[in-house]
């Protein structure tokens, strides 16, 4: 796919279809923290702008969405859904944006943007919970982070970027030391020039506290050491979740994990994105939604594996075997619990994603490899 209109016409188009499969939430059947959640960021919205000692911490201090909801004429169900369903389609304009300057062709740029949409955990289930509009808001402004890093590296907008996320979702404070160590290993210093540029999101941070006071959440440091201690007695169900937000590839970097580790060294600042992360999850209630801001690493790391298995312009045989593989990752969407062919029991689901991780594999390796890893990056 030469034509890089093309490919955006197809990313428009899928991503239309996977948005209508996703559904919406109902929040009289709704999971406590989808209920939760939705309920503060629609009383802030309801508050606003008069929401100081109101709302529970976290959820006090992320206040995009909801502004955002206060300022269009309809009613605020409308209108989350309405900002969402068109965040959706500027967070998947953004990853094809950031794969882009990566330096990937817009056949591979296409393919990781699908991918994203295909992840069940995360895009459908943000479309599907359409309050979640700062989750969404804050991972456009992630991939524009690091599209900006590996392209023309504009410290004042790298800087309203972050602090536009940090509007959204507190998540982004680990992409400061990112930020921090990409900045020392292009000089092999750290200067005024790019840490000046830093002041703004860390204003943001600390200003969202200072003027907006939340209502006290006693129980809030409780619950992140529940979580803590629930992920400590039950590893490999973490784990598992960790790695079934990347269904139907998984198993794909697992069994080419030296070549992963290979292509990290090169982006030691990704290394150290994916580790915060995971110490991010070990307090959190949900892994899905919150992985999409490693997400630039993971589609960097998949996107190499899979060039090298279908070559740098994949035509004939290779594109057919590349379209099966983003069809199975398709199928892993329409049957999740909250999607168009929900399955009735877990187990089935997890035995179902299970199932198409290892088919992948099982595609991939028959294909075999075409080219070498190192010569494509």
């Amino acid at each position: 796919m030469k034509n890089q209109n093309t490919a955006l016409f197809v990313l428009v188009l899928v991503c239309s279809a996977v948005i209508i499969l996703s559904g919406v939430v109902d929040l009289s059947v709704g999971d406590n923290y989808t209920i939760l959640d939705a309920r503060h960021y629609i009383r802030i919205a309801e508050e606003m702008p008069d929401i100081s000692g109101k709302i529970e911490h976290p959820f006090a201090y992320r206040i995009f969405g909801s502004v955002l909801a206060t300022l269009l004429p309809f009613d605020l169900t409308t209108n989350f859904l309405l900002l969402q369903t068109i965040a959706g389609f500027l967070l998947a304009f953004a990853c094809y944006y950031f794969l882009t300057k990566t330096g990937f062709s817009p056949l591979y740029s296409l393919t990781g943007s699908l991918i994203l949409l295909f992840s069940k955990k995360v895009f459908p289930r943000l479309m599907w919970d359409f309050y979640q509009i700062n989750d969404t808001v804050a991972a456009i402004f992630y991939f524009l982070i690091f599209a900006e890093l590996v392209s023309q590296r504009r410290m004042w907008l790298i800087s309203i970027y972050l602090g536009i996320s940090l509007l959204a979702r507190e998540a982004g404070v680990i992409i400061l030391p990112v930020l921090m160590l990409s900045f020392y290993l292009k000089d092999k210093k750290v200067t005024p020039t790019y840490i000046l540029p830093l002041v703004l999101p860390v204003l943001v941070f600390v200003l969202l506290r200072v003027f907006i006071q939340d209502s006290g959440n006693a129980d809030y440091f409780t619950l992140l050491l529940r979580y803590l201690n629930y992920k400590a007695e039950s590893p490999l169900i973490f784990i598992y979740a960790v790695l079934s937000t990347f269904t139907p590839f998984w198993l794909l970097l697992i069994f080419d994990f030296k070549k992963n580790l290979l292509l990290l060294k090169k982006k030691p600042e990704y290394i150290l994105l994916v580790l915060l992360s995971m110490i991010m999850l070990l307090f959190a209630a949900e892994v899905g939604r919150l992985l999409i801001i490693a997400f630039p690493a993971y589609l960097y790391v998949l996107l190499n594996i899979l060039r090298d298995y279908f070559g740098e312009k994949p035509e004939g045989r290779d594109l057919i075997f590349l379209v099966v593989i983003l069809f199975i990752a398709f199928l892993s969407i329409i049957n999740s619990r909250h999607g168009l062919i929900p399955l009735p029991f877990e187990k089935l689901e997890t035995l179902y994603q299970v199932s198409l991780s290892i088919l992948v594999l099982i595609i991939v390796f028959l294909k075999g490899r075409k080219s070498s890893i190192l010569s494509l990056d």
